[in-house]
């Protein structure tokens, strides 16, 4: 029987095996991109049902059908929900070929969506501000550090997105990925909202030596990568 987005994303979460040791599965696939239990379990991560399908009568399920033909095995799901908590979408991650993909329901740029809502709200709203990363695996070892964390999972804002900004923050901070794309965009950004009499958002960038900052967790460990993200924070003044 055909499920809503929500009922896969259920039954992925389900098959975890948090004792799973086969050191190619989804487990470890997402431990060793910087993933931890909790967080496994916070943001309903899960492995990909070997058949699944949507109603295929709806657009939303003829498109889901199209695009996985009717297996997400193999894959590693990440839920996508507004600042409500509606489920808006999934990113799937085709562990052993590093491949990725995105599935978004009709009409999810309508709504502010991005990897780590509705979970970031309390701390954006105690500070006023967010930090965004562009990939899955830069979100999770960032989000440790900074509960009020975004993920868009590409390098560039929708509207919507940008509006969801305005309204919640005084301060944006980029880790975008270090190339050309994510600096690019973020500099265009700043040079936007960046000037005297703004009455919006302010826009910084939080330099760090790597390509991304997955790498940069990856190369550093846990310790060192707090402190270090925590010591540039610092030096942005975003609270005073």
């Amino acid at each position: 029987m055909p499920d809503s987005l929500l009922d896969i994303v259920a039954k992925a979460h389900a098959l975890m095996d948090y004792e799973d040791e086969d050191p190619f599965g989804g487990y470890a696939y997402l431990r060793s991109r910087g993933v931890t239990d909790e967080q496994i379990r916070t943001f309903t991560l899960g492995l990909g049902p070997k058949a699944v399908s949507m109603p295929p009568d709806t657009d939303d399920g003829a498109r889901f059908n199209k695009q996985y033909r009717g297996t997400l095995n193999g894959n590693v799901v990440l839920p996508l929900y507004n600042s409500s908590g509606t489920l808006r979408g999934i990113e799937t991650r085709l562990w052993e070929e590093r491949k990725y993909s995105q599935y978004y329901l009709d009409g999810w740029k309508e709504d502010a969506v991005f990897l780590g809502l509705p979970h970031a709200l309390a701390s954006i709203w105690e500070t006023g501000t967010v930090f965004l990363v562009e990939g899955a695996f830069d979100y999770f070892p960032v989000q440790r550090v900074f509960p009020n964390t975004l993920c868009p999972l590409t390098a560039k804002l929708t509207d919507t997105q940008t509006r969801f900004l305005h309204r919640y923050a005084r301060n944006v901070v980029f880790l975008f990925d270090r190339d050309a794309k994510g600096i690019g965009y973020s500099t265009r950004v700043m040079e936007q909202y960046n000037h005297t009499g703004t009455d919006r958002f302010l826009v910084h960038q939080l330099a760090y030596p790597a390509k991304d900052p997955g790498a940069l967790y990856e190369a550093w460990g846990p310790d060192r990568f707090s402190s270090y993200l925590r010591r540039q924070a610092d030096g942005l003044n975003l609270y005073l």
